[in-house]
């Protein structure tokens, strides 16, 4: 009995991984009007965590986002050069790069990854 139920388990979980997945038809990029809506900058900074007697500091990165928006979804870069080129640009447009991917079911995602001129 065991041994049946190991086998329809392991059918089906075999069976579920294997349906559903699409396969990319294709990928396009075009290039977007993306309107800039906000620019944070947080420094590095360390967190304490304690461990029985002692405390032990784990660091975290600087961030450097730059929040922008395309057809009512907004898209967040942290990346310094991006920072630096459009901190100072919040409420203006700039070009995004917008990249397509075609499925073979009909599905279509669209993702801005990135900014031209960063």
């Amino acid at each position: 009995m065991k041994k049946k139920l190991l086998i329809f388990l392991s059918l089906l979980m075999l069976s579920i991984a294997l349906v559903g997945c699409d396969d990319v038809i294709r990928t396009e990029t075009e290039e977007v009007e993306v309107m800039i809506v906000d620019a944070q900058y947080k420094d590095s900074w360390l967190q304490p965590i304690c461990t029985g007697k002692s405390v032990i500091y784990v660091p975290h990165s600087e961030e450097y986002n730059i929040t922008v928006e395309y057809d009512g979804i907004e898209y967040v870069f942290d990346n310094e050069d991006i920072y630096k080129a459009y901190k100072d640009k919040i409420g203006q447009t700039a070009t995004g790069i917008l990249e397509t991917v075609y499925y073979d079911s009909g599905h279509i995602y669209q993702e801005v990854v990135g900014l031209k001129g960063e």
